[in-house]
């Protein structure tokens, strides 16, 4: 009797014990397909979840040493010259609350350095209401020019100065403009271009056959020599805007020295006396010796 009580009373909670494992299995099995649903679904994509991105600090924290560089990969000192201008342009040491900052900084500053380096145009524009991101985006892009020696002027002013280079180059950045070889906040093409356009200027001057068209009115013969080489077709794009460079440079050297001439020439018209017996000077003023 009191076996048969006993397993009267455990029948109902083993009963219990055995809806409660089943119900606590079917919360683990919808907690785990609620995960991998979550899991599957795809990431937001167009152009809200893109713009997010972009407006957003970044969220990496990580950092590199940069004090050992012996073994450094590519990306440690990529993070580390980015690091190096972080304390370049703060002076204090980031403290914890400024490490998010810090980190904004490294990132616009390789986004700018890399635009620079594969000659884009830049985006500091986009970056207006980020004042960090926007200051170390420039940063990075101003290293490349730099690093290569591309001079910049102020060419406001419109007017000639006591530099003549300064002259020469405002007119070639003023070239730049009208060329349309690319965008005007490009700075990486414009000092290819500037480039291009200067040393036009100066072959124009020390090619004979140049001269020689010039003076005779002929085109150069076949055998002639060339100025520069045609680039070719597939040619990447700025060695195709040095030459566009190159040819406006040195077709303006050449009317230059056009203009010039025939100014010469006009005033030599004016003048009293025998000035038009000379060779090239007609239509002088008749002196009555005839």
């Amino acid at each position: 009797m009191v076996n048969t009580i006993r397993f009267a009373q455990l029948v109902p909670a083993a009963l219990f014990a055995f809806v409660l494992s089943s119900l606590a299995g079917c919360e683990d099995k919808n907690e785990k397909t609620h995960k991998s649903a979550t899991a599957a679904a795809p990431a937001a994509e167009g152009p809200a979840a893109i713009s997010a991105s972009r407006s957003a600090p970044p969220a990496s924290s990580q950092e590199y040493n940069c004090i050992d560089t012996v073994d450094q990969t590519a990306e440690e000192r990529f993070w580390c010259l980015a690091r190096q201008a972080f304390g370049e342009n703060h002076s204090q040491q980031p403290t914890g609350a400024d490490k998010g900052a810090r980190a904004e900084f490294i990132q616009s500053w390789m986004h700018g350095l890399l635009d620079a380096g594969l000659g884009l145009s830049s985006r500091l524009d986009k970056l207006a209401a980020r004042p960090t991101a926007s200051e170390a985006y420039q940063a990075g892009y101003g290293a490349v020019l730099k690093a290569h020696g591309a001079l910049a002027y102020d060419c406001s002013g419109g007017e000639e100065t006591d530099n003549e280079y300064r002259d020469r180059w405002c007119e070639a950045a003023a070239a730049y403009g009208s060329s349309q070889q690319g965008e005007a906040g490009n700075s990486v093409l414009r000092a290819v271009y500037i480039n291009g356009y200067l040393a036009g200027r100066s072959v124009a001057l020390t090619l004979p056959t140049a001269m020689e068209s010039l003076f005779s009115g002929e085109a150069p013969g076949p055998d002639a020599k060339r100025s520069i080489d045609e680039p070719a077709n597939d040619a990447p794009r700025a060695v195709k805007t040095f030459h566009r460079g190159f040819q406006d440079g040195f077709q303006g050297m050449i009317d230059a020295v056009q203009d010039s001439m025939e100014q010469m020439m006009e005033q030599m018209r004016q003048m009293p006396g025998n000035m038009s017996g000379l060779p090239g000077i007609e239509g002088g003023p008749d002196t009555g010796g005839g």
